[in-house]
């Protein structure tokens, strides 16, 4: 912690003591001893730069400068009232409010390898500290360009001057054609990768260095420069022809004078000249890209970037062409390939806008809480209300007497416009009863009441019975309904999530609540129905486990759509008690929790991950790590990484049917449907107090026997086993309830000789 703030500094430099400033009335604090490391050595001729100097008969002298800040120091600070501070040069510059200064490393010789004492300090001490100047450790540098540069696309556009002219070229970023580094240092060890992993290998970045200014590049293979410690090396980079063939574009929406935009000032002779900048993508184009293999992409900016990984870039010339009403060129480069459109700038007509909802807000329901902070820094709590949810309608009227009526989204869809709410709720919180809203369109103001009613839920009560029970009492309801919660879903509703608790009575709207501090103590956990907070809970195993439960079905479905292309084998059953199961299974398996993107053309989506968060992702999982990754495919020993194809479209299709909390342990069975054959299986997980898996049961629907079909022998198993004269294990008994009663008898037979003939369906 700083000792002293906010003063005037006087202070005497002393030979054994250094005081930090300090009121008179203060006990001035010292810092009675410093010691300072170099924890990195400097490269010789690589860490600094060189330099000349003149003697007065103009003899040049060339000479190296070393800076010593490369070489990381870190600071041992012992404090007159007994008091350390551990840190580097920023650290501790910041913990005494100083500034540092520092001798750099001057060397005229040819030998520059040694260690240098040099001095380092500020305003309250000097210290002295060595400093190494050690051998390049570089034997050689070698660069193989992984990928083709597109012509006029990865790079931008510079300028040079050549005989007073200026000549305007495409720079390349070399970074767009990932460059391939074999290093060899002089010991003979080899480091292979990117550029990322060179450093995380060697502690040290690769430079590109320019070879383009003067000699722009052309399509064809052009000779780029890298450097790594000082060595440099050549090697090829393509660039290729545009795979564009054409491009045609069309705006939806025209833009409004003076509004879809902001002003700007261009500098003037006669001071600034102020002028409309319009926002090309308010008109929302849309583009219909032609490549020259034949393959069309028609969508907006956004949508073809998501399609094609590439994004469009715009030609904005309205600083020196300002827009006018009426048609304006637009124009804009995609991969090298440039299109023009017209867009209309359009005069504002309308006269009025009014509002009206078709219904209500619920009290601490119809939107969200916020937290405000004033000028002072003092924090307030409010409920915000999103008026949108009462559904408003507007009218527009215009200057020739017609009107338009229609919800936001409908006006935004005729004019290109919203409406805005920009009512400030935080001075002045809503409550129950009238509210009038603040809201403006095309820059016209007006205001619009929208009526808070009180929820209609009078409690809501959560209570640990075999999991998580939740009783809901209404207001109009002399009976409450209570429910067991089996599973926690989301999904989006517009711009907005929303959260539904699963239960045996059906799916309750809500949102939840966890909190704990720092350490993970006095957690709590509770949940708000139609604006009614529960009572709290002093745990929330109910939703880890079941957010847990979710994440590891998920990951096994996903698994065994993909299993079979990756691995050549089909993913039917886990237990992770058994060290014996295929490592790189695992290790896949470790790796599907990441988020799932359906509209991804691709079937696989390529990343490495690191053998660290690999372990982790099994720990969390399923309780287990592995220090030995030489038998995972696409291990590399030199990075640590591990290279991971995930599959991302899901052949299946999974509800939960049930969630128990049994000796300790919570069980959750899952109903899995395979699409694409209409198989329907059973997934059952039980997990351990701290969320690792025991074991996963994996099977078909009734199918006792095991064989992997369901047939007649398998009603024949069950009446045997209701008769006592066969005894089923757990995940027999799970996958012969056929009409999910808890319990095996005779309906169920029934109903496995039913699908066997066709007659019922699973």
């Amino acid at each position: 912690m700083k000792k002293v703030l906010s003063i005037v500094i006087v202070i005497a430099l002393l030979a054994t003591q250094f005081i930090l400033p300090a009121f008179a009335e203060e006990i001035e604090i010292t810092v009675e001893n410093v010691t300072v490391t170099a924890t990195r050595d400097l490269i010789d001729r690589y860490d600094g730069s060189w330099d000349v100097e003149y003697d007065e008969e103009e003899n040049k002298t060339k000479f190296f400068v070393y800076d010593t800040t490369a070489a990381e120091f870190w600071f041992e600070l012992e404090m007159s009232d007994g008091e350390t501070f551990s840190g580097d040069m920023w650290e501790v510059s910041g913990y005494l409010d100083t500034e540092f200064f520092y001798d750099n490393i001057v060397c005229y010789d040819e030998n520059h390898i040694g260690t240098y004492k040099v001095e380092v300090g500020c305003e309250y001490f000097t210290a002295e500290a060595e400093v190494n100047v050690v051998e390049n450790p570089v034997e050689s540098v070698k660069v193989e360009a992984t990928e083709t540069l597109i012509e006029n696309w990865t790079g931008d556009w510079e300028e040079y001057w050549e005989d007073e002219d200026s000549v305007e070229f495409f720079y390349y970023d070399t970074y767009y054609a990932f460059p391939y580094y074999t290093i060899t240092y002089k010991d003979g060890t080899v480091y292979e990768g990117f550029d990322d992993a060179i450093s995380d290998q060697t502690g040290y970045y690769p430079y590109d260095i320019d070879t383009q200014y003067g000699n722009p590049w052309v399509v064809g293979k052009n000779t780029a420069k890298a450097s790594f410690l000082g060595v440099e090396c050549e090697y090829e980079v393509e660039v290729v022809e545009t795979p564009v063939a054409s491009i045609e574009a069309v705006p939806t929406f025209p833009l409004y004078e003076n509004y879809n935009g902001y002003w700007a000032e261009k500098p003037t002779e006669d001071g600034a000249e102020e002028y409309f900048e319009y926002s090309v993508v308010d008109s929302l184009p849309v583009f219909t890209v032609t490549f020259k293999d034949g393959e069309v992409v028609e969508g907006t900016t956004e949508e073809i970037w998501f399609l094609t990984g590439e994004d469009f870039v715009i030609v904005n010339d309205q600083y020196d062409n300002h827009w006018t009403l009426g048609e304006n060129t637009a124009k804009f480069v995609y991969m090298g390939c440039e299109v023009s459109f017209p867009v209309e700038v359009v005069k504002d007509t309308v006269v009025s806008v009014t509002g009206e909802p078709m219904t209500y807000l619920i009290e601490k329901y119809s939107g969200f809480w916020e937290n405000n902070v004033d000028e002072e820094g003092n924090e307030t709590k409010y409920f915000w209300y999103d008026v949108y949810e009462a559904e408003p309608m507007f009218t527009i009227t215009y200057e020739d007497g017609s009107t338009f009526t229609g919800t936001d989204e409908e006006i935004y869809w005729k004019t290109g416009v919203w409406t805005y709410d920009y009512t400030e709720q935080f001075a002045n919180p809503w409550v129950v009863g009238e509210n009038t809203a603040n809201m403006s369109y095309l820059g016209h103001e007006f205001e619009v009441v929208f009526e808070v009613q009180e929820s209609p839920v009078e409690s809501v009560v959560l209570t640990e019975e075999n999991g998580l029970t939740i009783e809901i009492k209404y207001k109009d309801d002399e009976t409450a309904s209570k429910a067991k919660a089996i599973d926690v879903v989301s999904e989006y509703v517009g711009f907005y999530e929303k959260t539904y608790i699963v239960t045996t009575n059906g799916e309750i709207e809500c949102t939840i609540y966890t909190n704990a501090d720092e350490e993970g103590n006095n957690e709590e956990f509770y949940i708000s129905v139609l604006g009614v907070e529960s009572n709290k809970l002093d745990n929330s195993d109910w939703l880890n486990a079941t957010l847990c439960a979710n994440e590891v079905a998920y990951s096994s479905l996903i698994y065994a759509t993909g299993s079979e292309e990756l691995f050549g084998k089909t993913f039917t059953g886990y237990n992770s008690a058994s060290e014996e199961q295929d490592l790189t299974q695992m290790v896949a398996l470790s790796t599907y929790l990441c988020e799932y993107w359906p509209e991804i053309d691709e079937p696989y989506f390529y990343h490495n991950l690191g053998t660290d968060v690999i372990n982790e992702n099994l720990q969390g999982v399923f309780g287990v790590t592995f220090e030995d990754f030489t038998g995972v495919d696409g291990y590399n020993a030199e990075t640590g990484m591990v290279e991971v194809f995930e599959p991302m479209e899901s052949a299946y299709e999974y509800e939960t049917k049930d969630m128990n909390f049994v000796d300790g342990k919570w069980e959750k069975t899952f109903r899995v449907v395979e699409i694409e054959t209409g198989k329907v299986e059973i997934l059952k997980i039980v997990l351990n107090e701290d969320m690792t898996i025991d074991r996963i049961l994996f099977r078909m629907f009734g199918d006792v026997t095991g064989d992997g079909k369901v047939g007649a022998l398998d009603a024949r198993w069950i009446l045997q086993h209701v008769a006592l004269t066969k005894d089923f294990d757990e995940s027999q008994k799970l996958v012969a309830d056929i009409n999910g009663d808890g319990k095996l008898g005779a309906i169920d037979a029934r109903g496995v000789l039913q699908f066997v003939a066709g007659t019922k369906k699973f």
